[in-house]
């Protein structure tokens, strides 16, 4: 079976402007899985790519055996969490997710049970009647991660879906990202925060467009000790998070 997704030697510019990615490759498999790195490594752009919002060179990004280039049909298979939240403040949590669901290729009926099953999953049911706008910033995140998963993709990534949170917020997301894996998703997210980390199996360092360090979790904090001493061991800055 082909990895989840594959990164072949990956550059990446905008128009005139110095490289963004240079040379990135890993594969990503079963299980939880973050991109650490300080502000302005590249995160959002490498995540951007993967997830279809930017074209990549040919070849360099492969979802489920496809080079993204070569087709669109690999985005059914992919749950897409960006920075931002990107909903109506107006609408209500489980028309969100619904019409999601459908823009997924979901019917109307399958996406609203299926939206009611993503909600209880990462704690938002007793909020679906609740309009967006109503939500504190943490709920937010989960409505989003909740229409990130819909449509029951296999693989689901997230931008810094943790930027702004409280520590218990974050503890929380993250945790319902390690229920998610464990259910035979492929999760990959972004960070700058190295608590994040904690809950994960593999994390990949990403300094000045470039992976760094590529590691299972529990082999970084047996040579580290914690992740914020291994982030400083590994990349050129060498300073903390």
């Amino acid at each position: 079976m082909a990895p989840a997704i594959e990164i072949h030697d990956l550059n990446f510019r905008y128009a005139a402007a110095k490289p963004v990615l240079r040379g990135v490759s890993f594969s990503l498999e079963d299980g939880f899985s973050v991109i650490l790195g300080a502000n302005g490594a590249g995160k959002s752009t490498l995540m951007g790519l993967m997830a279809g919002e930017h074209r990549p060179p040919p070849g360099t990004v492969v979802v489920g055996g496809t080079d993204v280039r070569d087709s669109s049909a690999w985005k059914r298979s992919v749950g897409w969490v960006p920075q931002r939240n990107v909903f109506d403040p107006g609408e209500r949590v489980l028309t969100f997710v619904t019409d999601v669901g459908w823009l997924r290729g979901l019917s109307r009926a399958e996406a609203r049970s299926a939206a009611g099953e993503a909600l209880e999953l990462v704690g938002l049911s007793d909020r679906k009647r609740s309009r967006l706008r109503t939500l504190s910033g943490g709920m937010k995140r989960q409505a989003m991660v909740a229409a990130g998963i819909v449509h029951s993709p296999d693989v689901l990534l997230l931008d810094e879906p943790t930027a702004g949170l409280d520590p218990n917020h974050r503890a929380f997301l993250t945790g319902v990202l390690r229920r998610m894996a464990d259910r035979g998703i492929s999760v990959l997210m972004s960070t700058h925060v190295a608590a994040d980390v904690e809950d994960a199996e593999r994390v990949l360092v990403l300094d000045g467009g470039r992976i760094v360090a590529d590691s299972p979790v529990a082999d970084l904090l047996a040579v580290h000790g914690s992740v914020d001493a291994a982030f400083r061991a590994v990349t050129a800055g060498g300073g903390a998070l």
